[in-house]
């Protein structure tokens, strides 16, 4: 009998040995794997890439702007399409130097978004990809901020002075958010609390600014 409680408490063991050490493959494998990604994000040829593609997508974004200038009207109207229907089907064809994917980038960034303001975004991107391709020629954190700021700025200051007769100028955010502090300030209420936003964000943004 003692033999066989012996032998039991045996197996029992060998097999939470075994369990234990299934747990412990386990979790060796999924380290492994996290490593192998952490070297594949770290590696020069994936940050080459990465900032050759933002580069390019840079060039690219700033030819869909250009074109929506003269394009905007005649594409708008396929814009309403959804995505599927208007990328499913080869018999719409649009205007804009970059095809379905530039009239659609250029809508939402121009008139959805923040107006020409949006041509910020351009530099942003050129930021980043000259960054991963280590082309320093600035802090490109603290530029890219900069930018941000007087994007959201730039589309409310263009709104103000073009909402009347070119709602792309300054887009539907800044044609909002203009109408908004015209109900709340008034016109000149409005105009100049833009214009102390625009000087507040001038002289924190640059050190010489008052020099």
């Amino acid at each position: 009998i003692r033999g066989f409680f012996y032998f039991c408490k045996m197996v029992k063991k060998k097999g939470k040995t075994n369990d234990n050490k299934s747990k412990s493959n386990s979790g060796n494998i999924f380290f492994r794997r996290l490593k192998s990604i952490i070297r594949f994000f770290r590696d020069e040829r994936f940050k080459v890439s990465l900032g050759v593609f933002f580069v390019s997508f840079a060039l690219l974004l700033s030819l869909s702007f250009t074109s929506y200038m003269f394009t905007w009207q005649s594409d708008q109207s396929i814009l309403d399409l959804s995505i599927a229907e208007l990328f499913g089907k080869n018999n719409y064809n649009v205007e804009n130097w970059v095809g379905k994917i530039g009239a659609v980038l250029s809508n939402k960034f121009i008139y959805q978004w923040f107006g020409l303001a949006s041509l910020s975004f351009v530099i942003i991107f050129l930021l980043i990809g000259f960054r991963l391709l280590n082309i320093k020629s600035t802090k490109t954190s603290k530029a890219i901020f900069v930018l941000l700021l007087y994007t959201i700025w730039g589309s409310v200051a263009l709104a103000g002075l073009f909402h009347d007769n070119w709602f792309m100028i300054g887009g539907a955010h800044g044609f909002f958010i203009y109408n908004w502090l015209n109900s709340l300030l008034g016109k000149i209420g409005a105009a100049t609390f833009i214009v102390l936003i625009g000087f507040v964000f001038t002289i924190y943004s640059f050190q010489n600014a008052l020099s």
